[in-house]
């Protein structure tokens, strides 16, 4: 028998960020956020009707956007 609280595929994945969450960390609005998926900028994950967006398609999102002194 299978219990939410043990099995780990039950768990809640808290290292899924939300899109007001990553709007907060990104210091952003959500519809930016938004937008950013939408031109393939940034990678979600659809969870029935809600976007997650997983911490290294974060990192990468940022990584592409690094500026590096002349």
């Amino acid at each position: 028998m299978s219990n939410a609280h043990t099995d780990p595929m039950l768990r809640p994945r808290s290292d899924l960020f939300t899109v007001d969450e990553l709007a907060r960390h990104l210091g952003i609005s959500r519809w930016s956020v938004y937008r950013h998926v939408r031109s393939g900028e940034i990678a979600a994950i659809r969870v029935g009707q809600r976007l997650r967006f997983r911490p290294p398609d974060v990192d990468a999102y940022l990584e592409a956007r690094k500026v590096t002194a002349p």
